[in-house]
């Protein structure tokens, strides 16, 4: 095989690597070996909380970022809430949504890019820790 071809079969590969590792709709796990280790415990957890049916509904997202949501079962007066749109993983955005005075849980997300976004939400209902995984789509209006 001629030299020139093997330099090119290198640059290339180097020129790949290159391009995912600067890739914004390329996220990785930071923290891959606890998450691993901690499986069995967070799947009880998930188990546990939708034994508790806190009944969490997103009411909308606006395109300038402003969640408003709606639990059912009393005891929650904040929510956290870690949202990334699908295609940019390890752009993570965390708000707080507080109980308004309307009853209506509410907080602003920075920048909502439109299209399909997973939220981790957690809190403390009546003591208890409670966590919930979901897919939406922003903005909803």
């Amino acid at each position: 095989m001629p030299v020139w071809v093997l330099g090119l079969t290198a640059i290339f590969a180097f020129w790949r690597v290159n391009v995912v590792l600067d890739d914004p709709h390329h996220g990785e796990v930071k923290n891959a070996y606890d998450t691993a280790q901690q499986w069995d415990s967070h799947s009880a957890l998930v188990k546990a909380s939708a034994a508790m049916n806190v009944g969490f509904e997103f009411i909308s997202i606006n395109q300038s970022g402003e969640v408003t949501a709606r639990v059912q079962k009393n005891g929650v007066a904040e929510i956290e809430l870690k949202g990334f749109h699908n295609a940019f993983p390890s752009d993570v955005r965390t708000t707080t949504l507080r109980v308004g005075d309307d009853g209506l849980l509410r907080g602003n997300i920075k920048d909502v890019r439109s299209g399909a976004w997973q939220f981790d939400l957690s809190a403390s209902v009546n003591g208890q820790p409670w966590i919930l995984h979901l897919r939406s789509v922003a903005p909803l209006k």
